[in-house]
């Protein structure tokens, strides 16, 4: 590993000091990393008519008509005047190279500058490193401050692509997929790396030498224990799991049809997954000591988007079973089944509030999509935005007081923060190409 030192471009005032850290990713705003944010429509004019509804066997479904009154945000919980709620926080985004910036926009960083291929910062567990990869040959790592940066591993032949860094729960280890090719044409082997930071050294936990085969970014388990990524086998997408203290691997999903991985449980116990071998797509939980998979909904229609709540007691999800896009939330184990968006035809892009009391999310309003949140039962919807952008995957900062958000004119795209009520929205970078979905950081202290 080498190490470059590179000093730090300092813009207006000095870096405050910070206790939580925001991500902003410059590229093409899409699902990819994403699944949490799939729809089960690509668009409003494309949702598929249904048939008339089915009963869970397992669960109760609430399927009242009656739509709560969704109001405008209060207030009462904001300052007085054009401020943010104290929520200190740190951006860091592309922009010719990596800049880290706080929440206001008031202060920056350019921690790797002049580099335009600088790509996917990602934050290390403790909010001090930052991760990113240039060109799909090297991966790196430079302090959030600014300072030396440190090449952690390069692609070298018969190496022919790395793909983005995932970091292990404690920040020690370095998850990535590579792809080698035979005589610099043709894909001979892919594999998932381990790289231990202490070391230096990288491990290989999964192979596959039968030609082309798409790998994605592994997901860790909280625990650290387990691996699990997909790979794209023959055209079709297969879920593998990897115990990296026993060195067990097991391929959990590869059904005909869709295998979609999704998130591990907060306790690391089970693995969300959306599965269409049944007819359409299905949520199911997978017990990864047990391998035992149970089926959460059983519905003619589309279920989609599945996310944990902060304390593993429920699990949001996207369906299209009342004839339209909606939320609903259910218990871990698919009982008590209950929407709670009702206005507007296309609700979509729920995130938890870190305490789980509130979903955010976007709906289309006017053609136009706005943000709104709700509380979990489905009542007090509030909006949350009301100008004629599209403003898309809202995003709860980790004390809850304020929600990051895409806002998209055309081809230009805004970042932009407000309090978590809606009041005090300010603009974080404005009117650029491309930029993508933020994202916040674990809570850090300095």
């Amino acid at each position: 590993m080498n190490n470059t030192r590179i000093s730090p471009t300092r813009h207006r005032r000095p870096l405050v000091k910070a206790s939580l850290v925001l991500i902003a990713v410059l590229g093409v705003v899409g699902c990819s990393g994403s699944e949490n944010s799939a729809s089960p429509t690509d668009s409003a004019a494309e949702v598929p008519e249904v048939s008339p509804p089915i009963s869970e066997p397992t669960a109760t479904t609430t399927t009242t008509d009656a739509t709560p009154d969704v109001t405008s945000p209060t207030g009462t919980d904001a300052p007085a005047g054009n401020q943010l709620l104290p929520d200190d926080a740190l951006l860091v985004f592309q922009r010719g190279g990596i800049r880290v910036s706080d929440a206001t926009g008031d202060s920056e960083v350019e921690v790797v500058p002049d580099h335009p291929d600088s790509e996917h910062p990602d934050w290390s567990p403790d909010g001090l490193s930052i991760l990113f990869d240039t060109e799909f040959s090297t991966i790196w790592s430079v302090p959030s401050e600014g300072g030396d940066v440190e090449e952690l591993v390069t692609c070298v032949a018969p190496c022919a692509n790395l793909y983005e860094g995932a970091w292990s729960p404690d920040g020690a280890q370095i998850a990535y997929a590579m792809a080698e090719t035979q005589d610099g044409t043709n894909t001979a082997r892919s594999s998932i790396q381990v790289l231990d930071l202490a070391t230096g050294a990288s491990r290989s936990v999964y192979e596959n030498t039968s030609g082309t085969v798409w790998l994605f970014t592994p997901r860790w388990s909280p625990d650290g224990r387990l691996l699990a990524f997909t790979s794209y086998k023959n055209g079709r997408p297969v879920v593998y799991l990897r115990n990296l203290l026993t060195g067990k691997e097991r391929e959990v999903a590869a059904f005909p049809g869709l295998n979609m991985c999704g998130s591990f449980s907060p306790d690391s116990k089970k693995l969300l997954l959306t599965l269409s071998k049944d007819g359409n797509e299905e949520i199911y939980s997978l017990n990864v000591e047990t391998m035992k998979l149970t089926r959460l909904t059983n519905n003619y229609a589309i279920d989609v988007s599945p996310a944990w709540s902060p304390d593993g007691g429920k699990i949001v999800f996207v369906s299209n079973r009342s004839g339209t896009p909606q939320i609903f939330i259910m218990d871990a184990g698919g009982q008590n089944v209950n929407r709670v968006t009702f206005k507007g035809n296309y609700n979509t892009s729920p995130s938890w509030s870190p305490r789980g009391d509130r979903i955010a999310y976007e709906g289309l309003i006017d053609r136009k999509y706005q943000i709104f949140t709700v509380d979990t039962e489905g009542n007090n919807p509030t909006q949350l935005t009301f100008d004629e952008a599209d403003n898309e995957y809202p995003s709860w900062s980790p004390s809850g007081r304020q929600i990051v958000y895409s806002s998209r004119r055309g081809s230009k795209t805004r970042i932009c923060i407000m309090n978590a009520n809606g009041q005090n929205m300010r603009i974080l970078l404005g009117d650029q190409n491309g930029l993508a979905m933020p994202s916040w950081s674990p809570r850090m202290s300095r």
